[in-house]
């Protein structure tokens, strides 16, 4: 189950508490951390580390495989 944006109407109580664990990206908003991890830790990841992420209680690095801009001829800029 992944959110975008996670909101506490869609992501409820009930089907928080029988996830078996939780991985989180970096937060600018700590509402967001604290619908996800129920704290405030994705606020304090390094926004400018990529694939940085809070899996249960350890801060992790995770791959990182960044998206190639198109331009308009459909090709990859470089």
């Amino acid at each position: 189950m992944g959110f975008i944006r996670p909101s506490a109407d869609v992501l409820d109580g009930q089907i928080k508490n029988n996830l078996l664990w939780r991985a989180c990206g970096y937060f600018a908003d700590p509402a967001a951390s604290r619908i996800v991890l129920d704290n405030d830790k994705a606020t304090e990841l390094p926004p400018e580390i990529k694939g940085r992420f809070i899996i249960g209680e350890e801060e992790t690095q995770a791959y990182y495989l960044p998206i190639p801009e198109v331009g308009p001829s459909g090709e990859a800029e470089r």
